[in-house]
């Protein structure tokens, strides 16, 4: 795929439609003449956490509003358990969203949002009020029926809003950046709960999120998205580990870049031919290779084996549970960053002139 010029998002995996619970087939959306998604292929798996990632912009709450209804596609179709729903307002889908805003009613008590939704199916009162107090149970709010909205803190709405969703029971949860009004602990602590509800209930999640911390600590499945395309889609630590682009390697936490000419096995900077172990997947000519900082290995001697980059130690910061070693390849200038242990810093105090490498299978290479 070529991130930069970006025309069709191919992600459907092989396998029979029954694996997946969400399809899109060939989705497009336009806003006039503002094409957001350009055309985009994805298969949800069933009962599996995936989440939207990207920076604003990027088309991942239009896409989750498309599956919701909320947005109909300029083009394409949304398929939900086999069937074709494009056509079908939000109401006619076993989907159910949680807002960034909560969306709750504010002159109505917490069992009385909860019920909402229930109550619009014409369920009875004891079914109701049996089902509405289950789901007050599993977000543990079971003792603020009475309630209103603005009586509660935003992690207490969240909630509730969780609650108001889930006692219907959706094949699909549908969350767009329900954390982003949290405090950081809070946060963190939602994280947890909400990754928790999901194995609970089996249920399908889908949630948008630009927090890339977040994306990795919660999902069984990422996709990465930039201007309407899904340029990666993968688990965290494949994501983390090796993105396929540069746009993916710059986003998800930090990387170091190298660019260079790639022979089919080495990628030269300066007189120094880098080994790279995923050869086979890029052809020769300009590459980059993302290499993490913690997988950075400083030597103050050249090392005995393997390659061995001569650089200059250029400045260093000081991050609690770690040091930022910031270094420049002697030969080619580029900025190298390397995570050193505060235990082991010492060790390069009285060093200006050292040697990088690391090891080859840590290391990423995508075409330029």
């Amino acid at each position: 795929m070529n991130a930069t010029n970006p025309t069709v998002s191919t992600v459907l995996p092989p396998g029979p439609p029954a694996d997946y619970l969400v399809r899109l087939e060939r989705i497009e959306k336009s806003f006039g003449s503002n094409r957001v998604i350009p055309s985009l292929d994805l298969a949800i798996h069933r009962g599996e956490f995936l989440t939207l990632l990207g920076p604003s912009g990027c088309g991942k709450t239009t896409l989750l509003r498309m599956i919701a209804g909320f947005e109909a596609p300029t083009a394409g179709r949304v398929l939900l358990d086999g069937e074709d729903i494009t056509d079908r307002p939000p109401y006619r889908r076993n989907v159910n969203t949680v807002f960034q805003n909560y969306a709750l009613f504010p002159h109505l008590s917490v069992f009385d949002n909860v019920a909402f939704g229930l109550k619009q199916k014409g369920l009875g009162k004891t079914e109701i009020a049996g089902l509405v107090r289950q789901g007050l149970a599993m977000v543990r709010m079971e003792t603020f029926e009475t309630r209103k909205p603005k009586e509660l803190s935003g992690g207490q709405q969240q909630r509730i809003a969780l609650a108001r969703a889930i006692v219907n029971r959706p094949k699909v949860l549908l969350l767009d950046e329900p954390l982003a009004a949290l405090d950081l602990k809070l946060r963190k602590q939602m994280q947890q709960e909400l990754k928790n509800l999901h194995q609970q209930l089996g249920i399908t999640f889908v949630f948008v999120t630009h927090d890339q911390e977040e994306a990795l600590t919660m999902s069984d499945r990422i996709a990465v998205m930039n201007r309407g395309v899904i340029e990666q889609l993968d688990d965290p630590q494949t994501v983390y580990d090796h993105p396929r682009t540069r746009f993916v390697a710059d986003f998800i936490g930090e990387n170091n870049t190298l660019s260079g000419d790639f022979d089919g096995r080495h990628l030269r900077k300066g007189s120094v031919p880098v080994p790279v172990a995923e050869a086979a997947v890029v052809p020769p000519g300009k590459a980059f290779l993302f290499i993490r900082p913690e997988h950075v290995l400083i030597h103050r001697q050249r090392p005995a084996d393997g390659f061995a980059l001569p650089a200059r130690l250029t400045g260093r910061t000081f991050l609690g549970h770690q040091w930022k070693i910031h270094c420049e390849l002697t030969e080619t200038g580029d900025k190298v960053d390397v995570s050193v242990r505060p235990d082991a810093v010492g060790a390069l105090e009285d060093c200006s002139e050292v040697f990088l490498n690391w090891p080859v299978e840590k290391a990423t290479l995508a075409e330029e």
